[in-house]
């Protein structure tokens, strides 16, 4: 029955619209809607979902809303992409108000971290929260209280519970081409320069093939926990990007990095 459905691929399709009855599909973990050149708009979508992808819908004007991915946060990786959505840039209310359930669901992974850090000792478990955010946009969001019209920024972190990461990935005229693969790097320092633990890497599709500037939102716990355990007032963040042929070949000015925050 379709009350207990997984997965809901509709790339490709003509849909317009989703029913509003979607957000009871209380199993539904995976949505996709790549490639649905005549979607419009979205209705409110079930808290269980962990990934969502509604990428090249180029009709997509208006998102209900996007706060019930805060919710059923438990040991959840959230993945939200609207990749070359171009039409969401034109509705400012509207991807402001995504945005803004972006953090929302930022913030409660977050939260949530905090208690499973707080009882690792005990429960010998690391059931963290992480969430990975792409859609279109030239800013980091208003939300950031750092923010920075560079690849690097330098942050104060006394009392800070968790870390929300950003980037604003923008293509250049090379970046038409096919088969490439990408790497968003983040490498934290001491105030002196040390390195702070590995670097980030996030190696994944949503960065390929972007038509646009788009923003990447997201929160790694075990980042945030290496810098939390720190006791470092001031951490140091670079970012960067790695791009390679599937041959293995590195590429260079494929994509740069106008913003992070």
């Amino acid at each position: 029955s379709l009350s207990s459905l997984h997965e809901l691929r509709l790339d490709g399709s003509n849909v317009e619209e989703l029913p509003a009855s979607i957000k009871y599909l209380s199993e539904l973990e995976v949505q996709s809607l790549d490639n649905c050149s005549k979607l419009r708009c979205l209705p409110e979508l079930p808290s269980s979902i962990k990934e969502f992808q509604a990428d090249n819908c180029t009709s997509l004007v208006t998102v209900s809303t996007l706060k019930t991915f805060s919710l059923s946060m438990i040991g959840s990786k959230k993945c939200i992409s609207f990749k070359n959505s171009t039409k969401m840039v034109l509705d400012g209310p509207s991807l402001d108000r995504i945005m803004e359930d972006v953090v929302l669901t930022m913030k409660s992974a977050a939260f949530h971290n905090i208690s499973v850090r707080n009882n690792a000792a005990h429960t010998h478990s690391f059931n963290y929260n992480s969430a990975q955010v792409c859609l279109p946009g030239c800013r980091v969001p208003s939300q950031f209280k750092y923010r920075s019209t560079d690849s690097s920024i330098t942050i104060n972190v006394s009392n800070m519970i968790g870390f929300m990461l950003s980037v604003v990935v923008s293509p250049s005229n090379r970046t038409q081409q096919h088969g490439y693969l990408v790497g968003i790097l983040c490498q934290c320092y001491y105030d002196d320069r040390w390195e702070l633990g590995g670097k980030y890497r996030w190696n994944h599709k949503l960065t390929t093939n972007l038509e646009m500037d788009h923003v990447f939102v997201w929160i790694d716990p075990f980042q945030s926990r290496s810098i939390i355990r720190s006791h470092e007032k001031r951490i140091h963040f670079e970012f960067c990007i790695t791009t390679y042929t599937s041959s293995g070949k590195e590429l260079g000015g494929l994509l740069n990095i106008k913003e992070c925050g």
